[in-house]
């Protein structure tokens, strides 16, 4: 394994397109720290996507504990991992990506992916009106998604049924973000008529053992997100029996461990299904390496470049045909970064050694 002579950190801000709003939040804009690693020759790019609620560490959080593992790093030092840190994600993504390059290799070969297309699914927030939701549902289908999850509260459950009826061949998934409890137990059961892929995380984080009731009584898997919080969570919900799926991101575990919790997730008998952090264009490819191995069978959470940024980082826009994403070949990622775009937006920018 090689390892970075330099390690630069951008802190930036980037402006959504759109609004998106779950059960717990809106997010107008998201805040990312940007890492590229660097040695004579090879590049190795990675983002550090800060959703609060969904990764351990704020922006500033990040940015100050990448700078202190950034000088270890250079002297040699293996990353460390901290399961749900954005930044120390980001570090073991940026070494991968780094000697990735070095052996010649795209992401998504380093990361073992088939090579073949994702199946993308369209990440749809809580809309203000059902015309609203309908009408997202329907341009979605129209650009060509085949599959998409709809975000949903105690308040707007009665929307899937519509959904559904509209569209009655679209792929559908549904996402609580933990906002209800086990007296909504009945409500969600009636769900199940609905013909849904999987049902991401009614109940809340902590409350693993809660979905294994819920889950006994309906034929829908539930895909565990927020209540993997370290990888013997996986265990924990196969054992209970609170899940036939479990949701990773590798904004929040990065490669390494990401690699793991799949190999713990199969050898539990749980599906995967990869979930992304409304990462730019940079934390997307890495995103969608893994998403492209052979045991990842739930479509996921992918858009195309535009849809949540006006500038998405990278000089190659990354394109969905017939509701799917090809992998990006290219083992040097540094020849497609927009970095006067990056330089332009960063309220700050360090780097190891300085």
């Amino acid at each position: 394994m090689i390892r970075p002579q330099r390690i630069d950190l951008w802190d930036i801000e980037l402006p959504l397109v759109r609004e998106f709003t779950n059960a717990g939040q809106t997010l107008a804009s998201r805040r990312s720290v940007m890492v590229l690693m660097r040695t004579e020759g090879f590049r190795g790019w990675a983002e550090a996507p800060i959703v609060p609620g969904h990764t351990r560490d704020t922006a500033d959080e990040a940015f100050d504990l990448m700078h202190s593992e950034a000088g270890r790093i250079i002297l040699g030092a293996e990353p460390v991992l901290i399961e749900g840190s954005a930044g120390t994600s980001a570090l073991d993504a940026a070494l991968f990506a780094l000697n990735a390059h070095a052996e010649g290799k795209s992401l998504a070969e380093a990361a073992g992916a088939t090579g073949g297309p994702v199946t993308a699914s369209l990440a749809i927030g809580i809309t203000t009106t059902l015309t609203d939701l309908l009408e997202t549902v329907e341009k979605a289908e129209a650009d060509g998604y085949r599959h998409v999850k709809l975000k949903i509260s105690p308040d707007t459950l009665d929307r899937v049924a519509m959904v559904r009826r509209r569209f009655p061949e679209l792929g559908i998934a549904i996402d609580g973000n933990g906002a209800f409890r086990r007296r909504d137990l009945e409500s969600l059961v009636s769900l199940d008529r609905y013909r849904l892929d999987y049902m991401e995380q009614p109940l809340p984080a902590l409350d693993i053992a809660g979905h294994a009731p819920l889950q006994r009584l309906i034929q829908t898997p539930i895909a565990l997100d927020e209540s993997v919080r370290r990888l013997g969570d996986i265990v924990t919900a196969a054992t209970v029996g609170a899940a036939l799926a479990v949701t990773l991101k590798p904004g929040r575990l990065g490669p390494t461990l990401t690699r793991r919790a799949i190999t713990l997730a199969v050898r539990h008998g749980l599906e995967v299904r990869m979930g992304s952090l409304l990462e730019t264009g940079i934390g997307r490819t890495h995103v969608l390496a893994l998403a492209g191995r052979p045991e990842v069978t739930l479509p996921t959470d992918l858009t195309p470049s535009g849809h949540w940024y006006a500038n998405d980082l990278l000089t190659l826009p990354m394109d969905m045909i017939n509701g799917e994403f090809a992998q990006l070949n290219e083992p040097n990622l540094d020849r497609l970064v927009d970095r006067h775009s990056i330089r332009q937006l960063a309220h700050r920018h360090v780097f190891v050694p300085d």
